[in-house]
């Protein structure tokens, strides 16, 4: 599909599927190489791992700048590390999340298959869902989290950023349960050891259109809960309302 337009430079999967690979024969699978020019990908509600498998195929390996993964499986994680492993200080920019965050689940599979060390001009990370409450998470996502970046080594790191989505319901006081302290800090530590770290982004997700005056209320508790990110210029609050 790729290997049709010459010169793409964006593309994006969403809610897409095809049979397996194991499936497929000489008589049914056709020479195709991954145009040079293809620099962003997004991967949402597609078998990922096949698309790394594909990349990895190539006889010169594609270089995707920024990588969007979507919500990440475990089965997903050995093709995704060993490509962006290859990828190395190409990769500029990555997007992830997980929806289990539990011992065995698919934060801590891409902790240990996804080797971030290795992308050492790595600027920014995204990860999507760090508080979520459609689902129902029986532990706390920050360790794991706090693991993956603490095994980034890139200088030229500047944004680490989280969603947070907020429910209608107990909008007031639905995220104070969470270790707010603990992030506080360790990004505060974190900034004198990244020379370039500039921003600790929070794009704060409303499925809803919220009463204006409790935006002001809600950032303002958020930045209360990061004292020292907030004091020190480093903490970034963005609205993002999803219909």
């Amino acid at each position: 599909m790729f290997g049709n337009f010459h010169s793409l430079e964006s593309a994006s999967l969403n809610n897409i599927g095809w049979g397996s690979p194991t499936n497929d024969t000489p008589d049914n699978v056709y020479d195709y190489e991954i145009p040079p020019s293809l620099r962003k990908l997004c991967l949402w509600g597609c078998y990922k791992r096949d698309v790394m498998k594909c990349f990895l195929s190539q006889k010169v390996l594609p270089i995707i700048r920024e990588l969007d993964l979507g919500l990440i499986s475990p089965s997903d994680t050995e093709a995704i590390g060993e490509y962006i492993g290859r990828l190395g200080k190409d990769l500029g920019s990555l997007s992830l999340g997980f929806s289990s965050l539990d011992a065995g689940g698919d934060v801590e599979d891409f902790y240990l298959n996804c080797d971030l060390s290795l992308n050492t001009q790595l600027e920014s990370i995204h990860f999507d869902r760090l508080l979520y409450f459609a689902e129902y998470r029986l532990t706390n996502p920050w360790p794991w989290i706090s693991r993956i970046i603490s095994s980034i080594r890139s200088t030229a790191l500047t944004t680490i950023c989280f969603s947070i989505y907020l429910p209608h319901s107990h909008l007031s006081n639905s995220y104070f349960h969470f270790c707010w302290s603990e992030m506080d800090q360790f990004f505060n530590q974190r900034m004198m050891m990244l020379p370039r770290f500039k921003h600790l982004q929070l794009r704060i997700c409303f499925d809803f259109s919220p009463d204006p005056n409790m935006i002001p209320l809600v950032l303002d508790k958020i930045e209360k809960k990061l004292p020292l990110c907030n004091e020190g210029g480093i903490l970034q609050l963005k609205i993002n309302i999803q219909h």
